[in-house]
């Protein structure tokens, strides 16, 4: 007898650690499931009064099987704002606080962003991103089990310790025709330099690029540390066009910045061009010396 309340206290002890322990797995969000959650902004500084925006991107799902098998949430320091797009309660201090918008930039691949308007020292903290599967028994949902929990902070820059910005770029130039270039850039000695004032000017089109992807140009950016990020122009399909033109990257901040740099044709492409030219002379001399 006392065996078995023995036994039976110990189980009762060891089921209750493992709970325990299950419940850790999913606030973590390491628990396998199906979906992935992923969560993040494109800096975790914020200067006063910038509108911050995080994303919360579950890939794998269309946007009818993301409306009908989850079930997504945005926390602000714990407060519940939102079901999918849609805020709790309504309320000019709400929208004028925070937006929403559902995102699908390609298919079976949707995001959820939240914006924290005007950002100011109470606001200082973390953005949570919740999602639940929606369980169907017989076409209906009777309950919802979580799958995946995570945050992103929001720190605020401290503008009087700025510096001086500065750039420090690399631009080797492609070997040959029709092969990638990258031109890569430090941006540095600004502490709480972000990501989202990054941007990228074509000089003969005039074209921006911010971090993504366009046709045959993708740029990047990345923090290093808080005084220093990298980013990227990467052009996928070198030709002669993009010889001709300079490209500059921009920092768009108070201490506002650019730096050009020019693309040159590298040596081993001009001697290809040259003894492309050449033999094309010789095979005319040669067609009109028959002809004669």
């Amino acid at each position: 007898m006392e065996l078995s309340r023995y036994v039976s206290r110990w189980t009762t002890g060891e089921q209750r650690i493992i709970t325990a322990l299950l419940y850790f797995m999913f606030m973590q969000g390491l628990v396998r499931s199906e979906f992935t959650v992923n969560v993040g902004s494109q800096s975790t500084w914020v200067n006063l009064g910038d509108n911050y925006t995080a994303n919360c991107n579950v890939p794998g799902l269309d946007a009818l099987e993301y409306i009908t098998k989850l079930r997504v949430e945005w926390f602000h320091n714990g407060q519940q704002l939102t079901s999918l797009c849609e805020f709790r309660s309504r309320s000019p201090e709400l929208d004028q606080k925070y937006s929403c918008q559902l995102l699908a930039p390609k298919s079976n691949n949707i995001s959820l962003l939240l914006t924290v308007k005007n950002v100011q020292k109470s606001d200082v903290g973390n953005l949570t991103c919740k999602v639940y599967e929606k369980i169907m028994e017989n076409d209906k949902s009777v309950r919802d089990e979580l799958v995946g929990v995570k945050s992103v902070p929001i720190q605020i820059t401290d503008n009087k310790k700025k510096g001086d910005l500065k750039f420090k770029c690399t631009n080797s130039s492609a070997i040959v025709n029709n092969k990638r270039h990258k031109i890569v850039c430090e941006v540095y000695d600004v502490e709480g330099i972000a990501c989202n004032k990054i941007l990228w000017k074509r000089g003969d089109t005039g074209e921006d690029y911010s971090p993504g992807s366009f046709n045959n140009i993708n740029v990047t950016c990345r923090e290093i540390t808080n005084s220093k990020i990298e980013t990227t122009l990467e052009i996928l399909q070198v030709t002669a066009e993009y010889f001709k033109t300079s490209f500059s990257v921009i920092y768009n901040d108070p201490l506002f910045q650019t730096k050009e740099f020019q693309l040159s044709i590298p040596q081993e492409y001009t001697n290809s061009v040259v003894a492309l030219q050449t033999s094309f002379v010789l095979l005319c001399s040669i067609v009109l010396a028959f002809i004669l």
